[in-house]
């Protein structure tokens, strides 16, 4: 399986809007993401960028989870996470957490962090020499979904990747920064021996079937609109 191409557009795009509110009763409702703190290098050096981004790792599956692409500045960093109330595939216990951030091309952090260490500060190393890090390899698609009237499917509706009856990706549908979509990673067969390469993925947006399918391996550039099928 070849390196593959980032969706950094989309994810540039996208500062999710506050998840956490009050009931209506006055209670306030679990919250629906954290914020991770600490310290970042590059090569060695004070990390200074204009975005950090994350993905969670839980059962093979890595998915987008920053709830906003923060800067890092004089090598400290403050960035919030959908914890896995707030998006499908995020963070809580027995995930992980691995980082990027952007310095003429997308660099991954070295090491997975374990979700029971993110409430202390963090230390992140990233290098120029290995700019993947520890990430695996992965099929990147972000766009907007629909259901089977072309109407947006609601905030929050789970998307699923799946090659055959194998679950290879989720994620959740967001909004923000006038972006309102999913980004969803989809894994290889290093990460999940079901997901094999070059493999027809199915889409499912909420539990229904989506119309289009695209390829392991084959990262998608621009949007990529899901719409849930008709019923027969």
């Amino acid at each position: 399986m070849k390196a593959r191409p980032t969706v950094l557009a989309a994810l540039l795009t996208l500062t999710v809007l506050g998840c956490t509110s009050g009931s209506d009763d006055g209670a306030a409702a679990p919250p629906t993401r954290t914020v991770v703190t600490g310290t970042a290098e590059l090569d060695g050096r004070r990390l200074d960028a204009r975005f950090l981004g994350a993905v969670v790792r839980r059962h093979g599956l890595v998915t987008p989870c920053q709830a906003a692409l923060p800067p890092a500045r004089d090598g400290r960093f403050r960035i919030p996470l959908f914890l896995r109330r707030g998006a499908a595939g995020c963070g809580g216990p027995g995930t992980q957490v691995l980082f990027w951030t952007f310095a003429g091309r997308q660099l991954w952090s070295r090491r997975w962090v374990p979700w029971s260490d993110v409430t202390d500060p963090v230390a992140l190393r990233f290098s120029r020499a290995t700019p993947s890090g520890a990430v695996p390899l992965r099929t990147e698609i972000s766009g907007r979904a629909f259901d089977a009237r072309g109407r947006p499917v609601p905030l929050g509706t789970r998307i699923e990747a799946r090659v055959g009856s194998t679950t290879c990706g989720v994620a959740s549908v967001r909004a923000g920064g006038g972006f309102r979509g999913y980004i969803l990673n989809i894994v290889g067969p290093d990460s999940i021996p079901g997901c094999r390469d070059g493999a027809t993925v199915s889409f499912r947006i909420g539990g229904a079937p989506a119309e289009q399918t695209a390829t392991n391996g084959r990262s998608v550039r621009g949007l990529f609109r899901l719409t849930a099928s008709s019923p027969a």
